[in-house]
């Protein structure tokens, strides 16, 4: 059996990710999220706020002994409040920066902990953002967060070169392009006194420059599925879908 653990599963591109990976009956998923997600027999509801870390930290992964491969999908993410740094209430910043990297970096830790020695395909696909390469005006937050989450990936690549190959953990960092989501829409109502960049976004989706989250989820899991054949940790989905 194929284990996955997804966090946001409940819209999205985690959504999109546990329709596909259900579509293969050898799947079995833990959807991690808020929302009750998807009514599945091979779909298990995990409901955690990754924004509390006390939470967080109480979580356990399954031990599965006799599985053929076992996946971190770090999913789930906040863009936040679109606003100027001076502007920001502190718990929005706190809020950001646990969503997308203090989660993160915890469920890595016990998912490293949990299944190092363990002889199956393990692998984690952090969805990462060019935000976090490419500074973006009123997004210190998700930038900051998605770069440390980059970052984080990369280490954790260099730490497993340590480890013999049928125990190592494969890790990417994925950026997924321009997709069309509920952050996508929250963009592109933004008032440009707030995002002076909001224009942009509503230009990307008149000239039909949104992926569906499903090609992206596509991409993913031939990531997953041909892991071996990626060069590098950062990965970004808007040139791989050219080749």
């Amino acid at each position: 059996m194929y284990y996955y653990y997804i966090t946001g599963t409940s819209r999205g591109i985690g959504r999109a990710l546990a329709e596909k990976v259900l579509n293969d009956e050898n799947n079995f998923i833990y959807g991690i999220s808020r929302n009750e997600a998807i009514a599945h027999t091979r779909f298990e509801q995990i409901t955690l706020d990754l924004a509390d870390i006390e939470k967080v930290t109480d979580f356990t992964f399954h031990q599965h002994k006799e599985a053929e491969s076992v996946i971190l999908i770090n999913n789930a993410g906040t863009l936040g409040k679109i606003i100027q740094v001076g502007r920001l209430e502190q718990e929005e910043i706190i809020t950001g920066f646990n969503v997308n990297s203090v989660a993160p970096a915890i469920l890595m830790n016990k998912f490293i902990s949990t299944y190092q020695d363990q002889c199956c395909k393990k692998i984690i696909i952090n969805i990462g953002s060019a935000a976090g390469r490419k500074p973006q005006p009123s997004w210190s937050n998700y930038c900051s967060s998605k770069a440390a989450l980059a970052m984080y990936s990369q280490v954790i690549a260099e730490e497993q070169k340590d480890h013999d190959p049928a125990k190592r953990i494969n890790i990417f960092s994925v950026y997924p392009g321009l997709v069309e989501t509920n952050t996508q829409k929250l963009i592109r109502k933004t008032k440009l006194k707030n995002f002076k960049n909001a224009r942009d976004f509503i230009a990307y989706k008149e000239f039909g420059l949104l992926s569906k989250p499903q090609e992206v989820a596509e991409i993913i899991l031939t990531i997953i599925n041909k892991y071996e054949e990626q060069s590098g940790v950062l990965l970004d989905v808007r040139k791989m879908n050219k080749r």
